[in-house]
């Protein structure tokens, strides 16, 4: 069991056998005798003798089975038996350093002699991996060797794909007494192996015999070849060529054939017509003499066998073609091959389960935003990610930046920057929590300069500013001039202060310190405010711009002032909505002004309601980014954990010590509020698997020149610098600021963490293991507030086990029922179970797969949790399974309400919402009563379906009675739609008509 893919293989429990008669398997001998078998073959007059290659041995039985006699200790991974009855079978497998070939004309125990290839013309000859073998059906003279180099194994991989590329293809005319080298790995025409810089000639390597010819074989192993002598030529003397396309191209879709080609079926004495298993199924391929090629169509025929390693849900699906909302749409998972695949949805049940399918690769996370159900992130191998921002219509596209790719001195794409799984979890506010986010708003000191050539004799100079909010006054202004910026710094005869004070539109008066301005007319000095904030400052000087070798520079440093008892607001223009801003408002206590003394404050954070944030998992760290909604930038990346990570005191406070990360991040899971994130690490120093939280996530700031181009940044790896002072001559200076960051290990585990879960209340974490042959427990919840853990590197004392009677096998994945967190439902090797009540001692365990989900891995659960106005599918739940696709169950889901109740006008009562124009063309009002004092308001504007077009948040005082708000509608569509006000103390709903 591994604990970067969940599990890489799953343990066998023996060999069956199914009567031609019968309706059942029946056990001939379990897995305590084999362990893993890998193959079986019968001889061909006498079905009563059988030969089982696995992971134990070499196994030979005379008598049906009841007994068996062990040929060989070392593991076997192959065996065929010919016609004739002569039996080879292969000793080693991928992790051997020398596998070899054995044949025996009788398959008697004790008569296998070792025909492995010599040859010296393969550099390789002795690193022999896995091999498969084939032999003609209408030949047994001839015997072919599909072999690829020997993995590289390691505590971290069973092992490693990077190295088994193909060794080599032999053939024998002779039954193995000589052998010809048809091609030779790298030194050959290709390697079947091969996909970008990885090798799979230990997961994918098939080979065999045409019936009707056998001087032509097929391969396969990431991609499938086709090798055939030609006519007259010597045996070993051949051409290749390739079967199907590996890339699905429409206009070639004849030729499409899954990758990772795992066997060949025959149509009995035809080589014209033949079955392929693949990583996405089973596929028909048939001989096309008018294309002289093989044609290749699905042939699944509704057997799903989808390998799906994660999966999310959106809340409305899209590009359906009608507005009849489907369980099954909307629906995207991350696949083993096949990368991410999405399933649109549709009335029509036979295209309910068609997927599109961007890339063939390996996926591994995938997330869907809830804010802009468009769009989509997902993650492939070593911290490679991508994301799509109309999932219906556009390809996958990578998103970092320079953060992100140096994070840990690795290379994104290879191993040492994260592990074959790169975890991601992507967390959102819209509105279903208090906000963790933070914008901040820094009254910092602007400059502006103007370079006047020598010699130039003009004395007015205009400077345009923008104010960055309405709320925002001219604190002061200082006026610098000299020969250098510098100087003009330093030269106070140069210099003079305008300290404005205001009435209507433009500064009236003002008093002024310093020299070298022009007094005789209050006209010269003058700020005229514009309400598009774009403002105009006049200055006129006394003198010239001084003459000489050297251009004069005119400064202005700008201070502005916020009032107390004035709203100053922040916004959010990163959700990936076009043409929309979110935007929060706060009221001001107290000033922020610089000419108080002293300056006790020049920044305030403003709560964001709408925010996003993306986490991704590398080798000892964890990398975050707050602007993956928007599709328009490549958005700024932080390290939130990694080696200077602090961490807590118990009690959840933190201290000043600096522990590392250890170890390559596996499994990430946020909690509700946003503002912890938990994530399970595999350490190989210490061969152990721990459990961290990251706290304290409250305002988090990135290099973006929205959050002030890093000043603020919350990358634990950066300089950390804030505003503080009084000299207005200076824009800052600078201070050291502790990051409020901590990463904290709260346990430590001798098993694969396969899972992490969060309670509604963001205190009880529950976690699962892998693994098999487990002592100790399979399923671990917290045994106080997990947010309070102080650091545990030693063992899991801080949880329970709540294993129960669940039986010994591997769990993956977990989940708190959204309605009763008291009920919990886990992912395991063999289905879904749950239970009731996950506070008890020992919980019980019950089977939960509703008679229809197969006896399958599951490797992730997600329930739907937003209400059922906002989505089609609340408290559905999911499953990803590895081998049959993803399933849902509404056994929890709550009725999908699309309308709402019409006001009637006629009765308004102060509590109700009015909408008036309605309906509107370019503005509507909305009135509703709110008592004396100050309230926090939140509006939602949503078409019919649910989905969010605006939303804003607000400050107002409110002197009691009725009070009136204003929304632009110019910009929306004709159509219906349905507005959500909010306060502290009620929520409404209203339905708005708009007309264009």
């Amino acid at each position: 069991n591994l604990y970067q893919y969940k599990s890489n293989a799953f343990k066998g429990t023996g060999l069956y056998k199914f009567s031609p008669n019968g309706t059942t398997f029946t056990l001939v001998k379990d897995s305590s005798l084999f362990g893993d078998i890998n193959e079986v073959a019968t001889h061909p007059t006498n079905a009563q003798i059988i030969y089982v290659a696995s992971t134990k041995g070499f196994f030979i039985s005379t008598d049906g089975g009841s007994n068996f006699t062990k040929e060989s200790n070392i593991p076997a991974q192959d065996v065929k038996v010919g016609i004739d009855g002569h039996v080879y079978y292969v000793s080693g497998d991928y992790t051997t350093p020398s596998s070899r070939v054995f044949k025996s004309t009788t398959g008697a125990p004790g008569s296998y002699t070792d025909i492995t290839p010599t040859s010296t013309l393969n550099p390789n000859v002795n690193n022999m991996g896995r091999i498969e073998i084939a032999i003609a059906p209408s030949n047994p003279n001839y015997v072919y060797l599909l072999v690829s180099k020997t993995g590289t194994t390691s505590t971290t991989n069973i092992y490693s794909p990077m190295d088994q590329d193909l060794n080599a293809v032999y053939g024998s005319n002779d039954k193995g007494t000589t052998w010809k080298e048809l091609t030779l790995g790298s030194y050959g025409q290709f390697d079947i192996f091969q996909r970008g810089t990885q090798y799979y000639g230990g997961f994918a390597n098939t080979i065999e015999v045409s019936p009707t010819n056998p001087t032509k074989i097929f391969i396969g192993g990431y991609v499938a070849y086709t090798w055939e002598q030609g006519p007259n030529a010597s045996f070993g003397n051949g051409s290749w060529k390739q079967l199907g396309i590996e890339l699905f191209i429409e206009s070639l879709a004849q030729f499409y054939l899954h990758p990772f080609i795992h066997d060949f079926a025959f149509k009995p004495n035809s080589a014209n017509e033949f079955m392929v298993a693949t990583n996405g199924g089973i596929f028909k391929g048939i001989w096309n003499s008018t294309s002289n090629a093989y044609n290749f169509l699905s042939a699944n025929k509704g057997f799903n066998t989808a390998q799906f390693n994660s999966l999310a849900m959106n809340n409305f699906p899209t590009n359906v073609g009608t507005n009849t909302a489907v369980p099954v749409g909307g629906v995207i998972g991350a696949s083993y091959g096949a990368g991410p695949l999405y399933i649109k949805g549709s009335a029509t049940p036979s295209l309910a389960m068609s997927a599109q399918n961007y890339i063939s690769r390996d996926a591994y996370g995938i997330d869907f935003s809830k804010i802009n159900n468009k769009t989509a992130f997902t993650s492939y191998a070593y911290g490679s990610i991508q994301r799509n921002t109309n999932i219906a219509t556009n390809p996958f596209a990578g998103f970092t930046d320079i953060l992100y790719s140096s994070a840990n001195g690795g290379s994104v794409g290879n191993p040492n920057f994260a592990g074959i799984n790169t975890p991601l979890a992507l967390w959102e506010n819209w509105g279903q929590v208090p906000p963790a986010d933070s914008t901040i708003l820094w009254n910092k000191v602007d400059t502006l300069l103007i370079k006047v050539p020598s010699g130039n004799t003009k004395k007015q100079f205009i400077f345009n500013y923008t104010r960055p909010q309405k709320n925002a006054y001219y604190d002061m202004v200082i006026v610098r001039t000299g020969p250098t910026r510098s100087q003009a710094i330093t030269s106070p005869s140069y210099m003079y202060t305008i300290f404005p004070t205001y009435a209507g539109t433009v500064i009236t008066s003002y008093s002024i310190s310093g020299t070298g301005y022009d007094n005789t007319s209050t006209a010269n000095h003058k700020i005229f405010l514009q309400s598009n904030l774009l403002d105009s400052i006049k200055i006129t000087l006394n003198h010239t711009p001084a003459n000489g070798n050297n251009d004069t520079i005119i400064i202005l440093n700008i201070a502005l002032r916020y009032n107390a008892g004035d709203y100053v607001y922040g916004e959010n223009k990163d959700l990936g909505i076009p043409n929309f801003v979110h935007r929060d408002s706060i009221l001001l206590t107290t000033p922020l002004s610089y000419t108080l003394t002293p300056i006790t404050k020049n920044t305030v954070k403003i709560p964001q309601t709408r925010a996003a944030r993306l986490a991704v998992g590398i080798k000892g760290s964890v990398m975050l980014t707050k602007r993956g909604l928007n599709g328009d930038i490549s958005p700024s990346w932080i390290k939130i954990a990694g080696s200077k990570s602090r961490i807590d005191a118990p009690g959840g406070i933190p201290s000043s010590t600096i522990v590392p990360v250890k170890g390559d991040v596996t499994n990430l899971q946020w909690a509700p509020s946003g503002t912890e994130l938990y994530f399970s690490t595999y350490d190989v120093n210490t061969n152990a698997y721990y459990l961290y939280r990251i706290s304290h996530l409250g305002a988090l700031f990135d290099t973006d020149f929205r959050d002030y181009s890093g000043v603020f940044t919350s990358d634990i790896d950066s300089a950390f610098t804030k505003v503080s002072g009084n000299n207005i001559t200076a824009d800052r200076t600078k201070t050291k600021f502790i990051n409020p960051i901590r990463t904290t290990a709260i346990a430590k585990f001798n098993y694969p963490i396969t899972s992490i879960s969060v309670s509604n209340n963001n205190q009880t974490v529950l976690v699962t293991v892998g693994g098999y042959n487990t002592t100790g427990g399979r399923v671990f919840v917290s045994n106080g507030d997990a947010r309070l853990f102080g650091m545990n590197e030693t063992d899991a004392s801080n949880f329970i086990d709540k294993t129960g009677n669940l039986p010994n096998i591997p769990v993956y994945a977990s989940l708190f029922l959204q309605q009763d967190n008291n009920k919990v439902i886990i992912g395991t090797e063999n289905g879904v179970y749950s239970t009731t009540n996950i506070t008890q001692p020992s919980p019980v365990w019950l089977q939960d797969n509703n008679g229809q989900l197969p006896l399958v891995p599951v490797y992730q659960l997600k329930q739907q949790t937003l209400p059922s106005w906002l989505c089609y599918n609340s408290g559905y739940i999911y499953a990803a399974t590895y081998g049959r696709g993803i399933w849902a169950t509404s056994k929890f889901a709550t009725p999908y309400i699309v309308s709402v109740e019409e006001i009637n006008h006629s009765t308004l009562k102060d509590d109700a919402l009015l909408i008036y124009p309605n309906p509107a063309k370019e503005m509507t009002k909305i009135q509703f009563q709110l008592s004396e004092g100050n309230h926090s308001l939140h509006l939602i504007i949503m078409d019919i379906t649910g989905k969010i077009i605006s939303s804003e948040s607000t400050k107002v005082k409110s002197t009691g009675g009725a009070v009136e708000m204003q929304v632009t509608t110019q910009n929306l569509p004709s159509g219906i739609y349905i507005v959500q006000l909010t306060s502290d103390t009620f929520k409404k709903t209203g339905k708005l008509i708009v007309t264009q």
